[in-house]
C-alpha cells in the first residue's frame, strides 16, 4: 500500500463517517431550532434505534424489518422523552433544561448498560452489506455499507432541504 492508496483510503472512510455526522447535526440543529434545548440524549435516542436493530436481527427478524421497528424505536423513544422530560419544563431557566438534558442522558445509557451490558459486541448485518470493493490491487476498499451510508445521507438531505424550503 503506497502513501497515496492510504490517503485515498482515508478520505473514502471520511466521507462515509462524516456522512454519519451530518445526519447527526442536522437533527441536533432541528432540534435545538424548534425546542431551543440542546439535547444531548440525541445520540442516545439513535443508540435505543441500533440496540433494537441489534436485538430484533439477533432473534431472527429479517433486516429490512428490523431497521424499520428500530427506527420506530428511535422516534418512539424521542417522543416519550419530549413529552415526559422535555415539554413540562419548556418555560423554565435555560440552566434547568440543560441539566434534564443532561439527567435524560446518564438515564438513556446507564438503562442500556444494565440491558445489554458495556462489552463491544458485532452489529449484525446482512451479507449484501457486508460486500466490498477494491481497487489498486486491493489498497483501496469500498463497502456497501459504506457507499449506502453516503447514498443515504445525500437523499436524506436532498428530501430536507425540499421540505424545508417548500412547506411553512
Amino acid at each position: 500500500m503506497t502513501q497515496l492508496d492510504y490517503i485515498l483510503q482515508q478520505i473514502v472512510n471520511a466521507v462515509s463517517l462524516g456522512s454519519l455526522y451530518a445526519l447527526v447535526a442536522v437533527g441536533l440543529s432541528i432540534v435545538f431550532g424548534v425546542l431551543k434545548l440542546t439535547n444531548f440524549a440525541h445520540g442516545d435516542v439513535m443508540m435505543v434505534g441500533a440496540f433494537g436493530v441489534a436485538l430484533l436481527v439477533g432473534i431472527g427478524v429479517p433486516f429490512p424489518v428490523a431497521v424499520i421497528c428500530g427506527i420506530a424505536a428511535a422516534a418512539a423513544a424521542g417522543f416519550l422523552i419530549e413529552r415526559i422530560a422535555y415539554r413540562p419544563i419548556r418555560d423554565a431557566p435555560d440552566v434547568a433544561r440543560l441539566l434534564t438534558s443532561l439527567a435524560v442522558t446518564y438515564i438513556i445509557e446507564n438503562v442500556g448498560i444494565l440491558v445489554f451490558t458495556s462489552s463491544p459486541r458485532n452489529f449484525p448485518l446482512p451479507d449484501i452489506l457486508n460486500t466490498s470493493w477494491e481497487m489498486s490491487n486491493g489498497a483501496i476498499t469500498f463497502t456497501s455499507i459504506n457507499l449506502l451510508t453516503i447514498a443515504l445521507t445525500f437523499v436524506s438531505l436532498l428530501l430536507l432541504g425540499w421540505f424545508i424550503t417548500r412547506t411553512t
